[in-house]
């Protein structure tokens, strides 16, 4: 028991020491972890709402909800199943301005893993739509092929 609670509170030690030097591990219903990189303050303004694919007859992500949150901005993907549409949780995505003097967030990158496959994807502003680019990597041995796939969104 003492040997658990020593590596419970190391851990603890850790993560707090990663977060004050800038690097914090954050992790939403276990469907992905990433470092969040210190930034300056932005304004997520640009990105917050409820974003809907304009194609109706997707296969990949149906809706992606985005929000201000405590460590900055989540978003919460939801993905074609059948008829309806599935979320396997919030991640914490990293932001980036649109130059380095920025003061509103334009664009993001997250990591996701789904068990069964590993997915990077990438969403930026353009004018009034959302466009997300997204990078599939099955890792389950099934043989299927990694795969992109681009898509506009709006709110």
């Amino acid at each position: 028991m003492f040997r658990r609670q020593c590596v419970v509170v190391f851990f603890i030690f850790l993560s707090l020491a990663n977060f004050m030097m800038g690097q914090a591990y954050i992790k939403d219903n276990d469907i992905g972890s990433m470092p969040i990189v210190s930034s300056p303050p932005y304004s997520y303004s640009n990105l917050v709402g409820t974003w809907t694919n304009t194609n109706v007859n997707t296969r990949s992500i149906k809706k992606i909800v985005i929000s201000s949150a405590t460590w900055g901005l989540r978003i919460t993907p939801y993905y074609a199943t059948g008829t309806s549409s599935t979320s396997y949780g919030s991640i914490y995505p990293r932001v980036y301005g649109i130059n380095v003097d920025s003061t509103s967030a334009n664009a993001f990158t997250a990591e996701i893993c789904r068990g069964f496959e590993e997915e990077i994807i990438v969403g930026w502003r353009s004018g009034s739509y959302l466009k997300v680019t997204s990078f599939a990597m099955f890792i389950d041995d099934s043989s299927r092929s990694n795969y992109f796939i681009s898509e506009t969104f709006l709110k």
